[in-house]
């Protein structure tokens, strides 16, 4: 499965009292799930791309654990 870009990642906003940004994830299109970043404002201030850091993780813990597994997850809204 070839991993994912930080196209495949959009900002759905900031989870109320935090400083936790939630993202959809798409790949083709096709909707697959949610994940929300803890430290999207850290990674930010730092100057890092939070889009891309994303993808990153999401093709690492795709590649390192079974495909239903991670589905579910993303179904749940996954914490990176």
């Amino acid at each position: 499965m070839p991993g994912f870009t930080p196209d495949d990642i959009e900002p759905l906003g900031r989870v109320p009292d935090s400083t936790a940004l939630d993202f959809a994830v798409t790949r083709n299109g096709q909707a697959l799930g949610q994940v929300r970043v803890a430290s999207a404002h850290y990674l930010a201030l730092t100057g890092q791309d939070v889009r891309a850091y994303v993808a990153e993780r999401l093709t690492h813990l795709e590649a390192h654990i079974e495909p239903a597994e991670f589905e579910s997850a993303l179904q749940a809204v996954l914490d990176l």
